[in-house]
Parts: C-alpha cells; structure tokens; sequence
C-alpha cells in the first residue's frame, strides 16, 4: 500500500500480516480525493480519519498539506502499526495523534484532548458488515466534531441505504456527492450550523 501524491508519494505504508481488514482500493481512493480536492483545498486541514484501519486516508491526507490528522482505530495492532507508519515519515507530534478506541469512545475521548474538536474533514470506513448507518452521521454531529462547511466521507457497501439529510440540535449534514466504485460507495456529506 503506497501513498499517491504529495510530499510523501511513492512510500509504502505497512501494515501487520496478521490482521485482517479491508482497505479502500487505491482506485477509490485516488477518486477519494479527487472528489474531495474539488470540494476543498486540503492544504492546513484538520483531517479526522475513524475506523482508521491501515491510516492510509489520514496519511494521504497529510501528503497532501493537511495540518494535522486525528486516526482513531479500535485494534490495538493496527493502532501500532499507524504510529509505526507515522514515525517512518518522520512526522512530528503535532501534525498527527492515534488513538486506540472505537469510534463511540474517540469521539468523547477527543473532548477531553488538548486539542481542536472540530474537524474540517472527518473520513469514516467502518466494516461494512457492522456499519452504523445513518447514526455514524448522527454520533458525529451530536459530539460536536464539525463546522459549518465540514465535509464528512462516509465509505459502504453499494447495498447499505442512508439518508440525505441529518439535523441535531443545531447541526446539519447533507448529502452533496455519492460516487460508486465496484461494490464500494462513497457519501460526502457538507455540514452547516445554524445561527443562534
């Protein structure tokens, strides 16, 4: 698995044999972010990568000229693995932060983090056959990890429905794009907060 473009193009990004998981393929994730770049300039981004898996969107992302880049994965060997991988490219503390949890904790951990708790793009990849759904776009407006003009990825299996629109409290997501490749769908979802 190679990172595509930017600074770091070409390295590899390792991963413990012993895991199994399923990566996005690079040909959705080169559409990834062609989608995503003509939505936003990655460049100084605050990037969220849940259900991080390998960490290839985040370390993508960060190739790219995003800020900094929040990986929160719930298996303890591939979490390693993505501290591993961010020490090879020689990235410094600030630019990146793991956390070992699954996405319901990370988002409450984060609260409590010396950190921002809003991101400008919150990539997530559950496993498809235990994806929450609709309420993976519920958990992430009501914790207050977004702004207005946040963009949220949301990867599934071309069989699982969601919904175009989402409001909690005072926080919106629609549905902007979806592009389908092989059995894998992506949703990209713009936030809005209302005014007071």
């Amino acid at each position: 698995m190679r990172i595509i473009s930017g600074k770091y193009k070409g390295r590899s990004i390792s991963v413990p044999r012993e895991v199994r998981f399923r990566p996005t393929t690079g040909k959705a994730k080169e559409a990834l972010f062609s989608t995503l770049e003509s939505l936003v300039a990655i460049e100084g981004l605050r990037v969220a990568d849940f259900y991080a898996g390998s960490g290839a969107f985040g370390f993508e992302a960060l190739s790219r000229g995003a800020l900094f880049t929040l990986f929160v994965e719930n298996n303890g060997n591939l979490a390693d693995s993505i501290k591993k991988n961010a020490r090879q490219l020689q990235l410094v503390s600030d630019e990146y932060l793991v956390i070992k949890s699954s996405f319901e904790r990370g988002s409450e951990i984060i609260k409590q983090k010396p950190i921002s708790v809003t991101f400008d793009v919150i990539f997530c990849d559950p496993p498809y056959e235990m994806h929450p759904g609709d309420e993976l776009i519920k958990r992430i407006l009501s914790a207050g990890l977004v702004h207005s003009g946040s963009i949220i990825i949301i990867e599934s299996s071309t069989d699982l429905v969601m919904g175009a629109k989402f409001s909690i409290s005072k926080v919106e997501a629609r549905l902007i794009k979806k592009k389908s490749y092989g059995q894998t769908i992506l949703r990209y979802y713009e936030c809005l907060l209302s005014p007071d």
